[in-house]
């Protein structure tokens, strides 16, 4: 797989390539991850080094389309289906390409700004109909454990 991130003030534009041979996915909502599909974590880098609020988001092409699916959250982001993340995925021969445009409030993160810090992960389910395979992860804390303070750091630059 491939990460490509950029931003604006209010927005992570995110791009995931992934190679996979066999291409399955027959869940839907909070089921997603246990088809093909792509994990997000984000945490915002606050004062108080024991908050741990973060969001999770499952973004899976299902059988009714390119579905993204809040499974964490805090504050007012609570789990469920996400309208407000506009999401394209391709597929072409055996590479599925995840196109994002996050808001950041969707995710629990001020305006960004060159300097700013905040926590990531992501991971890319692996399911070629007979259950999950596997993942592979950029960042931990999604997999194994609901972890934000195992995310990889991510710098604003302009």
């Amino acid at each position: 797989a491939a990460l490509s991130m950029r931003w604006d003030k209010s927005h992570i534009f995110l791009t995931v390539k992934v190679a996979d041979d066999v291409f399955f996915q027959d869940k839907e909502g909070a089921d997603t991850w246990y088809g093909d599909g792509i994990q997000l974590a984000f945490h915002a880098v606050v004062p108080d080094i024991h908050n741990m609020d973060h969001v999770d988001l499952d973004v899976a092409l299902t059988k009714d389309g390119p579905k993204v699916y809040r499974q964490s959250g805090f504050g007012g982001l609570k789990p469920g289906p996400v309208s407000d993340v506009a999401v394209k995925i391709s597929r072409d021969g055996a590479t599925t390409v995840y196109e994002l445009e996050i808001p950041v409030r969707s995710v629990g993160l001020p305006e960004l700004k060159p300097g700013m810090l905040f926590c990531f992960s992501m991971l890319v389910n692996d399911n070629d109909g007979k259950g999950r395979k596997g993942y592979l992860h950029w960042g931990d804390g999604i997999g194994n454990s609901k972890d934000p303070s195992q995310y990889n750091w991510i710098m604003v630059e302009e």
